[in-house]
């Protein structure tokens, strides 16, 4: 179950057993100056704690991966992670992504 249009989307996860929702996937374009097509920017979640750890992020990443290439003539799709969420660094690199830098001062805590 989702929300799907051609700039952006958002995905729930469900268990394959009991189909009870655990997390998300979601997509949104992104212009970039010098690109002739906007990329495709991912993010994911698994809010549950009991629910993490058990590849429902993986899979899900992986499957919206491959829409993406699939549905869009994209070179590449990015990916943002704060630097602690190794966990979420590690579901990227599984399907494929490669961290190429890390974006300092871009989040502001508490103000």
């Amino acid at each position: 179950m989702g929300l799907l249009t051609r700039e952006s989307g958002f995905l729930l996860i469900e268990t394959n057993q009991e189909q009870e929702v655990v997390g998300y996937v979601r997509y949104t374009l992104i212009p970039y100056p010098d690109a002739d097509m906007p990329y495709p920017e991912i993010g994911f979640g698994i809010p549950q704690s009991n629910a993490r750890g058990k590849g429902y992020a993986k899979e899900a990443v992986k499957l919206l991966v491959a829409y993406l290439f699939a549905g869009y003539p994209v070179e590449r799709i990015i990916a943002f992670t704060e630097q602690e969420n190794v966990p979420a660094q590690r579901v990227l690199e599984k399907n494929g992504f490669v961290q190429e830098g890390n974006l300092r001062r871009s989040i502001f805590r508490d103000g």
